[in-house]
């Protein structure tokens, strides 16, 4: 009985893309739907914080506040049109993988098959329980003033404080703060859906991939992933700078758990997207060092020449790179931590 690889390890991918429209088979008209739907509510947003900079009088703290919400979300907007663009590699890979998957006759080979596809599995899935734990947590902090308000009222409302604060924080009119706060939710929503799908689905590639592949993705993704880092960078500097100047006062709790909240994001998807080229990396040193010291001398000929084409091609330094700047690995994250930081203090001796 075939096998389908799609069905049974990207089965919840599958279901995360076609939410958000990013599912390399669906090709009808009503398929495209969820991708201008996703893709306006997120340019939309982004559009509305611009244009409050042609609205409101200018002043340098303002001015960074609109720039850390703009960057946070521009950052989902390039990734979706990235992997959209895209969308034809990521079908090309789960071909190659269904190829190679019915190519497999030895147990032991499918047994590593099957583990490394679970692994990306159950991933998939404890990414969806953080995403959902994540959301549900936002809205319990947004709701938690009005159900304060009923259990401890008092003159000033904690609702009144929220209103208050989108108000302050993006230049608005208290009465339009509802309507403000309704467009932020579903666009966080929308933005947690899309990087909960994408990120999942290059995630289970990775840790399935074989290391020709891991360069075609990447290659492919070349420029779009160089934009992406240049925008987290930018993301994370105007959150410091936005952290830095809030007073140490207790209305001002909320935007400073926003930027601390974003900077811990941003982090930690630059630590796990260099973590997985690290781990790439090191898998080609481990496999070298492998058939280096297996006892090659007992094996056929045939074999001992298969071992000598491994060991000259693992030999080889294998690097992920973006841009021809950027090598995805550990150190790739430090520097770009170190850049984000040298930023923030450029913008702090302003």
């Amino acid at each position: 009985m075939k096998i389908s690889v799609k069905e049974r390890y990207f089965s919840f991918n599958r279901i995360t893309l076609l939410i958000v429209g990013l599912w390399p088979y669906q090709q009808s008209g009503l398929a495209r739907f969820p991708t201008t739907l996703c893709l306006s509510i997120l340019i939309s947003f982004v559009a509305l914080m611009l244009s409050r900079l042609c609205f409101v009088e200018y002043s340098f703290e303002f001015t960074i506040n609109l720039l850390c919400a703009s960057t946070y979300f521009t950052f989902f907007v390039i990734k979706y049109i990235s992997f959209w663009l895209n969308k034809e590699a990521i079908r090309y890979l789960l071909e190659q993988f269904q190829y190679i998957y019915n190519g497999l006759n030895d147990e032991n080979e499918i047994a590593i098959y099957e583990k490394y596809g679970n692994i990306g599995k159950r991933i998939t899935i404890g990414l969806i329980i953080v995403a959902v734990c994540n959301q549900s947590v936002l809205i319990a902090i947004q709701c938690w003033p009005y159900i304060f308000d009923v259990i401890l009222p008092k003159n000033g409302t904690y609702a009144g404080r929220l209103l208050a604060v989108v108000s302050k924080y993006f230049a608005v009119q208290e009465k339009y703060s509802y309507l403000l706060l309704l467009h932020l939710n579903i666009t966080s929503t929308v933005g947690s859906l899309v990087f909960l799908a994408i990120g999942a689905m290059l995630l289970s590639l990775y840790i399935l991939l074989a290391i020709m592949f891991a360069k075609f993705l990447v290659s492919s993704m070349d420029r779009s992933l160089f934009v992406v880092i240049m925008v987290t960078v930018l993301c994370v500097s105007f959150n410091l700078y936005g952290i830095f100047h809030i007073e140490s006062d207790k209305q001002e709790i909320e935007e400073t758990l926003v930027h601390l909240i974003l900077v811990c994001f941003v982090f930690a998807y630059m630590f796990l997207v260099n973590y997985a080229g690290q781990e790439i990396m090191d898998y080609n040193n481990c496999v070298f060092l492998t058939v280096y010291n297996a006892p090659w001398y007992l094996a056929p000929l045939q074999i001992q020449k298969l071992i000598l084409i491994v060991l000259q091609r693992s030999n080889k330094a294998f690097t992920l790179s973006i841009g021809g700047l950027f090598i995805i690995s550990l150190e790739c994250f430090a520097s770009l931590a170190s850049t984000s930081i040298s930023y923030f203090t450029l913008m702090l001796s302003f």
